[in-house]
């Protein structure tokens, strides 16, 4: 199955579990880094289990947050770019539906 042949909603819902994902990954990467080198030689046994909790706490939280600016950059992209447009000529219009000249018939000027 291609990308191009899912709806507008089901690719920007996989932008969207993919920019989750992104995000997580990187930063439990980062933590984990951050872990390894700066703590894990100074802390006890019974200080890993929630300092990992809070990693993944905080991973989930950073893949939310770059999942929302994701989102909210769709929703600009789409703003500026008309949110309906005519399905026969891909004009912008304020509301969904055929425009004007292609209700008309055929031979308008596109």
């Amino acid at each position: 199955m291609k990308l191009a042949s899912l709806s507008r909603e089901h690719r920007e819902l996989i932008f969207l579990v993919l920019a989750f994902l992104i995000g997580f990954l990187g930063s439990l990467t980062v933590c984990a880094w951050l872990l390894i080198r700066f703590g894990w030689q100074e802390m006890a046994w019974w200080e890993i289990p929630p300092t990992m909790l809070q990693m993944l706490l905080t991973s989930m939280s950073v893949g939310v947050m770059v999942c929302g600016a994701v989102l909210w950059l769709s929703l600009k992209w789409r703003t500026l770019r008309g949110t309906h447009r005519c399905p026969v000529c891909d004009r912008k219009q304020r509301k969904p539906g055929f425009c004007e000249d292609c209700v008309r018939g055929p031979g308008h000027a596109g």
